[in-house]
Order: C-alpha cells, then sequence, then structure tokens
C-alpha cells in the first residue's frame, strides 16, 4: 500500500524525535474558487502547500517537504504521491497571501487607544464558545466596553478575538462621533446664552442711565380735554407749548433723513434727543423688550412717564429696529396732543 506525503513526513521524522507543525496561512477567501495553503516546519526546514481543500494542501506541504529534505539532504527523489484529489481548474503553484492579511488593522491596539484618549474603561475578552472537529474548529469570542458588547466568530482564537474588537471598535467610535456632534451643538447654545446675557446687561446699564431723569409725573386729571392746560403747567418758565410741538416735529424731519438705514448708533441718537426733549417737562423716557409666544418678531415697549404713561409697542425682527418704531408711534402720539 503507497503511502501518502503526510505519513512518510510523519515516520522519517518520529525517527528523529521531531513531530511536523503544519499551520493554515490561508482558509480560502469565502470564494466559489476556493484554495488552502499549509505551512509545515520542522527539523529547522519550511515548505509550502496549497491545494483545492484542505487535505490537498496539508499533503502538498509535506511532499514539498519531503522534496526540500532530499534537496538538502542529497536524497534520491521520492515517489509520486498516490490517488491525488481529482483537480478541475489548474492549482496556483505560488504561495497565495490571505488579502485579510494584507490590510490588516490591529483593531485590538486601536480600541484600546480610543477608549483611553475618552476616558472609558478597557476592553475585556472573553472566549464564548469552541465548536466544531479537531481540523475545523470554531471560536467565539466576546468584547465588552462598559454596557456595550460585541461578538466576533473565525477559525482561530486571535481572528475572533479581533472580529470582535473591529465590531466594538466601530461601535465605540459611532458613539463618540455622536457625542462630538452633541458637545458642538452645547457649545453653541452657551455661546448664545452668553451672547444674551451679555446683552441682557448692557440693556440693564443702559436702563440705569436712562431712569436717572426726574420721576416727578404730569396728572393728567379725570379729562383728557384738560392735558393741555396740565401739560403747559408742568414746563419751565420761557417754555411754551409751541416750541416743544416745534421739537417733536423736528423729529420727523430727522426721521426721513434715516429712511431705512436704521442702525443701533441711529437709534441711540433719537433716544438722547428725547430725553433732552423731556427733561424739561420732568418726563422720562423708557423702553424695554417684551417676551412673547406666539411670534419670532421682536416686540419692544417705549413709555412716557406722564400720568398715565404713554405707552407704544414697535415691532420688527431686531431689537433695535423694534425700539425705532415704538419711537416713532410715542411721537406721533405726542404731537397729537400736542396739537
Amino acid at each position: 500500500m503507497n503511502k501518502t506525503p503526510v505519513s512518510i513526513l510523519q515516520e522519517m521524522m518520529m525517527k528523529r524525535k521531531i513531530v511536523p507543525n503544519y499551520e493554515l496561512t490561508y482558509d480560502g477567501g469565502g470564494t466559489h474558487d476556493n484554495t488552502f495553503t499549509y505551512q509545515v516546519s520542522c527539523d529547522g526546514l519550511v515548505a509550502t502547500g496549497t491545494g483545492r481543500c484542505k487535505k490537498d494542501a496539508k499533503h502538498e506541504a509535506a511532499k514539498m517537504m519531503l522534496e526540500t529534505i532530499a534537496a538538502h539532504r542529497a536524497y534520491p527523489q521520492l515517489p509520486a504521491s498516490p490517488a491525488p484529489s481529482p483537480v478541475k481548474k489548474p492549482l496556483i503553484t505560488e504561495v497565495i497571501v490571505s488579502p485579510k492579511r494584507t490590510q490588516f488593522v490591529n483593531a485590538v491596539g486601536a480600541l484600546t487607544a480610543l477608549c483611553a484618549d475618552n476616558n472609558l474603561q478597557p476592553p475585556d475578552y472573553e472566549e464564548v464558545s469552541d465548536i466544531g472537529p479537531p481540523h475545523a474548529r470554531i471560536f467565539t469570542y466576546r468584547c465588552r466596553v462598559s454596557t456595550f458588547k460585541e461578538e466576533g466568530i473565525a477559525t482561530t482564537k486571535k481572528q475572533a478575538k479581533h472580529e470582535a474588537a473591529r465590531k466594538m471598535l466601530e461601535k465605540i467610535q459611532d458613539v463618540v462621533e455622536d457625542l462630538q456632534q452633541s458637545d458642538e451643538v452645547n457649545l453653541y447654545k452657551e455661546e448664545k446664552l452668553l451672547q444674551q446675557s451679555l446683552a441682557d446687561e448692557k440693556a440693564a446699564d443702559r436702563y440705569a442711565t436712562l431712569t436717572k431723569l426726574p420721576q416727578k409725573k404730569i396728572n393728567l386729571g379725570v379729562k383728557m380735554e384738560n392735558y393741555h392746560r396740565y401739560l403747559k403747567m408742568s414746563f419751565n418758565e420761557g417754555t411754551t407749548r409751541i416750541d416743544i410741538l416745534n421739537k417733536v416735529r423736528d423729529f420727523d424731519e430727522f426721521i426721513k433723513e434715516v429712511g431705512n438705514e436704521i442702525t443701533e448708533e441711529v437709534v441711540d441718537e433719537l433716544r438722547r434727543k428725547i430725553c433732552d426733549l423731556l427733561r424739561p417737562l420732568n418726563m422720562a423716557y423708557c423702553s424695554r423688550v417684551m417676551e412673547t409666544k406666539f411670534s419670532k418678531k421682536c416686540l419692544v415697549l417705549v413709555e412716557i412717564s406722564t400720568n398715565p404713561d404713554i405707552a407704544e409697542v414697535g415691532v420688527a425682527d431686531v431689537k433695535h429696529e423694534a425700539e425705532w418704531n415704538g419711537i416713532k408711534k410715542i411721537l406721533y402720539v405726542l404731537s397729537c396732543l400736542l396739537s
């Protein structure tokens, strides 16, 4: 009975008290045209064999080792291997390198580094199962990071561990990216709140300055027809209703000159002029933003401290334009009352 190269090599090495070491270096790639590669090492020599199945690849590796030993020690050539497996296509004679090995990424190391960079606990690996016959074992490894779990399945423990690490790496990266986006949104909200706070402080300072005016209010009485008489009595000596009315009308000319070019500086100038007008009348000017849930527009309440107060609301997209519109309404009302 003819012996196979594997048995011949085994018997040869047993005489030297050496056991040949076979290692599957390529597992077929998962295509319809699979090829397998085995590497055998013994007595300081290494040989590789390729076949359509693992058995053929192992026999081919043993045959190549026997030829290597024969060439190395000047032995006679060995007989051909008996009953080779049927081959549908010519085999590739060169050593096949797995694509996974050429594009290998150390997922275990990358996952450990990612956890350290984001202050997460180190990954924990656990062997879940080891099933299958000795020549085709299937290993399952579980990777755990915090409350996340991922499993990897492969024909070797190392590959199963790396597969679990790769899946966990992808999941952790997605979570970290979501957290970074969330941090950017929170940072934007904090900046908006800071800007609003600064604006409130500026408004509070301006309000304190504007309210440092005489707080004496004009008593308009019960009947509005007496308004002009009480208003005239509040004027300083030498100031007439016509003088005040003319100054109010001068504001109309200023407003027409400005047109649509309304800036914060222009509104500040108009506000200052109104305060200068109201000071001799013992009146105070005040404006404040009104909160509303029913409009995206900015509402500003503009008041003059008569008794009762004259108040108008200005509406616009921004605060200074809304205050500008409120001042125009106040000037119109004041002009009507003084006419």
